[in-house]
C-alpha cells in the first residue's frame, strides 16, 4: 500500500484509463443489456471492466477494498475505492458516447481521489481534496450564475419512479433557462457542472459508486453538493442536488415550498 495519498491519484487514473480502453474496444457492438431485480440494466462489459479495477487494485494495493456494483461490500472501511466501472450502461449499449468509467478513494467516507474518464470524448477529470478539480490536466471552475432563470439542468433518473423523477422536472422545469436529461450517467451529469458547462444538477435514488467521484469534482472545482433536505450530500444519500453557492439556497428553497405544499 502506497504510504501518502499522493500516489493514490496516479493509480487511480492509470486504472481508469484501463477500464476505459477495454470499453473502447468493444464500443459500438451493441451488446445484449440484462437487467437486475433493482431494474438497473447491465451488460458483460460492466462486470469485465469492474473485473480490470480489481485486478489491478488489488496487485497494487490489496489492502484497499473495492466497493463497486458488482460487489457492494467495504463501504465502512478508512480507505476504500468507490468505482463505477461503466457509467452510463444504457448509453454504451446503444452507441451513444455519453458514458465514462470512474473511481473515488473514500477516506472515513469522505471523497478524496476521484478520476472519470470519458473515453469516447477523450475528457479525463480529476480531482483532490484541496488541490482542484481538473479537465485534461487544466483547471476547471463550476458556473456561479445569481438566477436560477439563467441555469441549465441536468437531471438523472436514477433508480427513482417516473413519477419522482417528473415531479422534479416539472418543479424546476418552470423556473430554469433549459433542461437535459443525459441518460444514466452521474458522472458526466457532474462534470459538466463542474466545467461550467450546466449550472444544476439532480439525480434521485443512486448508489455511492454514482455519485462519489462527482461529487469530488463538483466541489473542488467550488460547487455546493447536497442532498435533497438542503444537508451536505454522504455517502449514505442516494439523491442529490449540485450548482454554485449562490445558486443553491434558492434551489433548496423552491425543493422546501413545493414538498410543504405536496
Amino acid at each position: 500500500m502506497p504510504e501518502s495519498l499522493d500516489e493514490y491519484p496516479m493509480i487511480a487514473a492509470k486504472t481508469a484509463q484501463l477500464a476505459g480502453d477495454f470499453l473502447m474496444r468493444d464500443f459500438d457492438k451493441r451488446p445484449e443489456l440484462s437487467f437486475r431485480e433493482d431494474r438497473h440494466g447491465t451488460i458483460l462489459q460492466d462486470r469485465a471492466s469492474d473485473e480490470i479495477y480489481r485486478d489491478v487494485l488489488k496487485k497494487e494495493m490489496s489492502q484497499v477494498p473495492v466497493y463497486s456494483e458488482e460487489n457492494q461490500s467495504g463501504l465502512e472501511d478508512g480507505l476504500v475505492w468507490v468505482v463505477d466501472s461503466l457509467d452510463g450502461t444504457s448509453n454504451y449499449q446503444m452507441g451513444l458516447p455519453l458514458f465514462s468509467t470512474q473511481i473515488c478513494l473514500l477516506r472515513d467516507r469522505e471523497p478524496v481521489v476521484s478520476v472519470i474518464y470519458c473515453p469516447a470524448l477523450r475528457q479525463i477529470y480529476t480531482a483532490e481534496k484541496d488541490r482542484g478539480a481538473f479537465l485534461n490536466g487544466k483547471r476547471i471552475f463550476a458556473g456561479n450564475v445569481d438566477d436560477i432563470a439563467k441555469a441549465a439542468l441536468v437531471q438523472g433518473k436514477g433508480l427513482a419512479n417516473i413519477n419522482k423523477t417528473a415531479w422534479y422536472l416539472a418543479l424546476f422545469g418552470r423556473y430554469v433557462r433549459t433542461v437535459r436529461i443525459l441518460g444514466g450517467c452521474t458522472g458526466i451529469d457532474l462534470a459538466l457542472l463542474a466545467s461550467g458547462s450546466c449550472e444544476m444538477t439532480l439525480n434521485l435514488n443512486s448508489k455511492p459508486y454514482d455519485f462519489a467521484p462527482g461529487v469530488l469534482l463538483a466541489r473542488e472545482a467550488g460547487a455546493v453538493v447536497a442532498n435533497l433536505k438542503g444537508d451536505p450530500w454522504t455517502v449514505a444519500d442516494d439523491s442529490m442536488v449540485a450548482a454554485g453557492p449562490i445558486l443553491m439556497p434558492k434551489i433548496l428553497e423552491i425543493i422546501r415550498q413545493a414538498s410543504t405544499n405536496v
